[in-house]
């Protein structure tokens, strides 16, 4: 058991001291946390677009806003107008 313990570490040496001495660890670690902060970035839209649709599912409730019908009709208009503008 000791021995494969050895030798997945030096495995793991010899891979990482390759991709060092290229040059590939450093723009593959760069690319990964790119990709991280930018899933962080869409994670905090994500979380402020449920605490909207929340705010706006109990103020319908309380009768304060558009009822879902109203507001669908509404979104709708909005694509469609884009949509004319794109062609």
């Amino acid at each position: 058991m000791n021995y494969f313990k050895v030798i997945c570490l030096l495995f793991l040496v010899f891979v990482y001291s390759a991709k060092s001495s290229t040059g590939e660890f450093e723009t593959e670690f760069q690319e990964e946390r790119e990709k991280f902060l930018a899933l962080t970035h869409d994670e905090e839209d994500w979380r402020g677009n449920v605490n909207q649709i929340i705010r706006d599912h109990i103020k319908r409730k309380q009768g304060k806003s558009r009822s879902y019908e109203d507001e669908a009709r509404y979104n709708r208009g909005i694509w469609l107008r884009r949509k004319k503008e794109q062609e």
